[in-house]
């Protein structure tokens, strides 16, 4: 006996998430399992029992699937403000909700309306399921929604086989039974839900990007490869006087007139000089004459 318990228990923990996340499987097999039981039989309820035609069942659910997708972005916008295992109890809840509320009226615009009320919180849940297997996961969530894919599937075929042995019997009570066994399972799941911990929040994933944003400052150390250009410069500056002082002293003239100016200031002052001397000729010539 205790090898099986054993074997069974290591089982069990290779499921990621721990215990909570074995128990939000549970969850999925029994959600699963209440909406194939309803599934079935939904366009049957509606035509038997509510009274609807073909044209108003289908007008029905075409509305119902449209108003549904919005329930995938509001469930993210919830998920970010509120507790993750509240809201998905929450959903949970309003999916009961609404299809107790199809038992209280035949008339199709209100049919229509609950129909689409529940869509909402249907399509949302399957997205929070999701979600709050990524962050209860973490590196191995992949693995884990494998693993819940494999129980949704499993619940998926038990609601199935339900519903086929309650069609089976030809009453059309059997339709209202099978919608109340789906409400019963909501009811169900919202309380099993309401015992799993919370996930960690989103917010962890941002401590990582304040680790990478660490590595910035290591460019800082590039700056010190700044100093690597200032030894050519020495270099450039050894040569240049044994090739230039060889070759380009006339060339060196030119840029020397700087320091030459001092002498060429004299000459400058010579030339200066004729110049007046020219002139000074000029009036004394005028009074000899």
């Amino acid at each position: 006996m205790s090898r099986p318990s054993s074997w069974h228990r290591t089982a069990l923990d290779r499921i990621p998430g721990g215990r909570d996340g074995r128990r939000m499987l549970v969850v999925s097999i029994i959600d699963k399992t209440g909406t194939g039981l309803w599934a079935g039989c939904t366009a049957l309820y509606f035509t038997y029992v509510s009274g609807l035609s073909l044209a108003q069942v289908g007008l029905l659910m075409t509305v119902s699937g449209g108003v549904g997708i919005a329930g995938a972005p509001l469930a993210g916008l919830l998920a970010d403000r509120f507790p993750l295992v509240r809201v998905i109890a929450a959903t949970q809840l309003m999916r009961g909700a609404t299809l107790l509320a199809l038992l209280t009226t035949d008339h199709f615009l209100l049919l229509t309306l609950y129909s689409a009320l529940g869509a909402l919180p249907d399509r949302a849940g399957s997205v929070l399921i999701k979600l709050y297997a990524a962050r209860q996961a973490g590196a191995e969530r992949v693995r884990y929604q494998a693993i819940q894919r494999t129980t949704v599937n499993i619940g998926w075929s038990i609601g199935g086989v339900g519903a086929a042995a309650a069609l089976a019997t030809g009453s059309t009570q059997a339709y209202t039974y099978l919608l109340v066994g789906n409400v019963l399972s909501y009811l169900a799941i919202a309380a099993l839900t309401l015992r799993c911990a919370e996930p960690p929040a989103a917010s962890s994933s941002p401590s990582p990007a304040s680790s990478s944003s660490a590595p910035p400052p290591s460019p800082s150390p590039p700056p010190a490869a700044a100093p690597s250009p200032s030894p050519p410069s020495p270099s450039r500056s050894s040569p240049s006087p044994s090739p230039r002082s060889s070759t380009p002293p006339p060339r060196g003239n030119s840029p020397s007139p700087s320091p030459p100016p001092t002498p060429r200031a004299p000459t400058s002052a010579s030339t200066a000089s004729p110049s007046p001397p020219s002139a000074s000729p000029a009036p004394s010539s005028s009074p000899a004459s």
